[in-house]
């Protein structure tokens, strides 16, 4: 007979441990708001004497008591220094976020809004008073400015640390992270270069320079700071998540997935890894596991513009659009004028065939960001559907000079040089969207409805007929066949692709009555009866 062993002995101690775990929390949280009240007091108690000796100072007309006065405030306010910056590094050690060691660019623990309004408020006390020459009060200083993203004051502190410690590689590092918020990326570049020949191998700021690297679209030199980071630090999330980023603009969407999904097994619930983790799944075009991280990432960051914007972009993508401007509205609401987002919101409202709605957004879109490609190409479809011609083939033109080859803008292009009845230049731009994607059905179907207006019928016919091996059923490809059999003399062929067009969508039925190709079965007993004029 085999027993499964006697654990009596467990259940009265479980019964003592619990209650005594519970009484040791209380007892440090307890602990932790008497020292914090201790030093709350003790600040009020040394404002209060600051304020009496400034008005002693002011009424002493006896120069030594006056000297005497000064040193004994110069000695309160080294006091009150020292408290302000045990309160600083309260806040920052709460959050888990560094109080005088080295900063990490795109470090995920951030400071909750309650957090930092408290933090600036110790901030505001500290500037009230005679500036510190002490480097560890200015340190903490320096990076309470940064994480109340208060750059410029946080670069300016660092520079007063330098003056006093030229040499010391992490406040160099901290400098040049903060450059590097300032978008001044160049300089950044330098601090972290000058910060590694000063210590050759720290892991956070080899990090640093790679997520500069990739900010100047230098990634093959960010990949290479990546991968020595991580040789020395195996499981950093931050590092990982910042090397998926940048496999990310590669397009190398396996290897970015790798290193998301690594990372992510280290935090579980970061919502930022959630969120570029979705981006990649958008890459491979698996948008349904795109929505379910961004669905996760907004349930633990609920207020982040990028997450919005990015689920927004999916959902555009489906053809969700009212779920689309939902979070494109809500990502301007927390990040006002952002192009990308002005950009996206724009070509959503074209898709929804509000013309004017979306030409608001992509011109101030084009206002924020003068030159983006992708923004040109959105106002240059709106224009293409409000027949404006000219505007549209300006916007193309524009787009073109900033991405040569780009298939979509080429295509578009080449369609509304077929609308200006430009049918060699239209060609010429099909044949090269076509040498940069060869199998796009709506191409395809251009390009055969430009050689049917050069009465290049067999080209025409080849064009159209891949069209449909790629896309069947698609109604305007019918419609095309049907202008090309009709020239032809093929009065069944093109009345059976007729009915096609027409069963798919009925504005084809609208367009027949006017189609100048139709003339040779206009009279057909059959078209009249499909079109609605028997």
């Amino acid at each position: 007979m085999t027993g499964s062993g006697n654990y009596f002995w467990l259940a009265p101690l479980v019964a003592f441990l619990v209650p005594a775990i519970g009484w040791l929390l209380r007892e440090v949280y307890f602990r932790r708001e008497r020292k914090r009240q201790a030093t709350l007091d003790a600040n009020q108690l040394l404002k209060e004497q600051k304020a009496h000796l400034e008005e002693m100072i002011a009424k002493t007309e006896d120069d030594n008591r006056k000297k005497e006065l000064c040193i004994k405030l110069d000695e309160i306010n080294d006091e009150l220094r020292g408290l302000l910056s045990v309160s600083l590094r309260r806040i920052l050690k709460d959050a888990d976020l560094p109080t005088e060691e080295i900063l990490a660019l795109e470090g995920r623990r951030q400071l909750q809004p309650e957090q930092v309004e408290e933090l600036k408020e110790e901030i505001e006390e500290v500037e009230s008073l005679p500036p510190s020459d002490s480097i560890q009060e200015l340190l903490t200083l320096a990076n309470a400015y940064y994480f109340a993203a208060q750059y410029e004051n946080a670069k300016g502190t660092y520079d007063l640390i330098l003056n006093l410690n030229p040499n010391n590689p992490a406040t160099i590092n901290n400098r040049g992270a903060t450059y590097a918020k300032l978008e001044k990326y160049e300089e950044a570049l330098a601090d972290f270069n000058h910060s590694l020949k000063l210590r050759h191998d720290d892991p956070y700021t080899l990090n640093n320079r790679g997520t500069t690297y990739d900010r100047l679209g230098k990634y093959e030199e960010a990949l290479a700071d990546f991968n020595h980071s991580l040789k020395l630090r195996h499981d950093d999330p931050y590092t990982l998540n910042n090397r998926g980023n940048t496999y990310n603009k590669l397009g190398k969407y396996d290897e970015a997935l790798a290193n998301f999904n690594r990372s992510l097994k280290l935090e579980p619930d970061d919502p930022d890894t959630l969120n570029n983790r979705g981006n990649t799944y958008d890459g491979l075009g698996k948008y349904d596991e795109a929505l379910a991280d961004y669905n996760r990432s907004l349930k633990l960051k609920p207020n982040n513009p990028d997450t919005f914007y990015n689920r927004g972009y999916i959902y555009m993508k489906l053809k969700r659009y009212n779920e689309a401007l939902a979070d494109l509205n809500r990502s301007l609401e927390l990040k006002p004028d952002d192009p990308d987002t002005l950009n996206v919101r724009g070509s959503t409202y074209e898709n929804l065939g509000r013309y004017g709605e979306a030409l608001v957004d992509l011109n101030r879109s084009l206002e924020v960001r003068p030159n983006n490609p992708h923004a040109l190409y959105n106002r240059g479809v709106t224009y293409a559907k409000l027949e404006k011609y000219e505007e549209a083939l300006a916007d193309f033109n524009h787009s073109l000079k900033l991405r040569p080859d780009d298939p979509s803008t080429l295509n578009n292009r080449g369609y509304l040089h077929m609308k200006l009845e430009k049918y060699n230049e239209a060609l010429a731009d099909l044949n090269r969207s076509l040498e940069l994607r060869p199998d796009d059905p709506y191409t395809l179907n251009n390009r055969g409805g430009a050689y049917l207006e050069l009465e290049r019928y067999d080209e025409a016919l080849a064009d159209l007929n891949r069209s449909l091996e790629l896309k069947p059923n698609d109604p305007g490809t019918f419609f095309n066949l049907v202008c090309l059999f009709s020239l032809q003399g093929k009065t069944n062929d093109a009345l059976d692709y007729l009915e096609k067009a027409i069963g798919l969508d009925d504005k084809f039925r609208e367009m027949a009555k006017t189609e100048k190709y139709f003339d040779n079965i206009r009279d057909d007993p059959r078209f009249k009866k499909l079109v609605g004029t028997d």
